[in-house]
């Protein structure tokens, strides 16, 4: 073989090499056609209903994705009939003659308050395409003695002059009386992402990939990293944060002048209970808003 041919084979295959190497599988499997999302989910309201819904994690196979699903139905469940929501916030700032720099975090915790959560039966089963199942349940009339969920959701925001840093962690923890303990985690830190689910001892990591979907009608999709569950979770904590801020946040703001800057810190504390029903749900820009009908319990 002439040497220039071989030279060139060689070069050829080392790239190949290199392309296999960093092919995203998860791409591959499931393509790059958006995903409808069921009318049954986007238009969901439960005020004058007994009906939950819960989403699995992206790429499971049926069995375990309807599984994962339920439990996380029964979350839902057991959060709208009583969630304790604590709040924590706080920021500094430093005014300084080459720009501000400042801190601000804060961290919401949802817990299921009640012990008598009932176990659920199926009523409906869906599934995108990226084998998310999508399953709503209504309550039995057996309780679940085993059961607990929380959320808590942890966000630190930098500023150091024109530069600004962004770091999130969202845990949660979720079991039932019939299956292991689970926890799903997403991290953020700078660039930097990572989403798993741990069962026991077993981390599941979810690929990194932005999941398109299309409303009925819509001609541009949007999309989701890592799936629909993670980020309905996040609006939620979200949501629930807010309104317990709203109504009975204790606020302390301290400041104190210095000879070339001015230092400025606000905390706020926060802690309720209540329960809600969702009125609606809108996907749109990416983003899921959740519109709830909130009361004390």
């Amino acid at each position: 073989m002439d040497k220039n041919v071989f030279l060139l084979l060689a070069i050829l295959g080392f790239f190949l090499h290199c392309f296999a190497q960093n092919l995203n599988e998860d791409y591959y499997r499931f393509g790059v056609k958006p995903s409808l999302i069921p009318p049954k989910l986007y238009s969901f309201n439960n005020v004058n209903e007994e009906l939950y819904f819960g989403i699995s994690d992206p790429g499971l196979d049926s069995t375990t994705a309807i599984l994962q699903a339920t439990k996380r139905a029964q979350a839902l469940l057991a959060l709208s009939q009583g969630v304790k929501i604590k709040n924590y916030t706080t920021g500094f700032q430093t005014e300084q003659a080459r720009g501000n720099t400042g801190t601000y975090e804060s961290m919401i915790d949802l817990k299921v308050t009640s012990n008598l959560i009932p176990s659920v039966k199926a009523v409906d089963t869906m599934f995108t395409s990226f084998n998310e199942a999508i399953v709503f349940i209504t309550p039995s009339n057996e309780i679940d003695t085993n059961f607990a969920f929380s959320c808590n959701r942890y966000l630190v925001e930098y500023q150091v002059g024109g530069y600004n840093e962004y770091s999130e962690v969202i845990e949660m923890f979720l079991k039932d009386s019939k299956t292991p303990g689970e926890y799903l985690v997403y991290m953020k830190y700078g660039n930097s992402e990572d989403v798993y689910t741990q069962v026991e001892n077993v981390v599941f990591n979810l690929p990194i990939t932005h999941y398109s979907y299309l409303l009925p009608g819509d001609s541009i999709p949007q999309k989701y990293r890592y799936g629909l569950w993670i980020n309905f979770m996040r609006e939620m904590n979200v949501v629930l944060g807010s309104y317990s801020r709203l109504k009975s946040e204790q606020v302390k703001k301290m400041g104190e002048m210095y000879n070339y800057s001015a230092e400025k810190i606000d905390e706020g504390v926060s802690a309720n209970d209540f329960t809600f029903r969702i009125r609606g749900l809108k996907f749109s820009n990416n983003e899921i808003h959740i519109e709830l009908l909130i009361k004390n319990p």
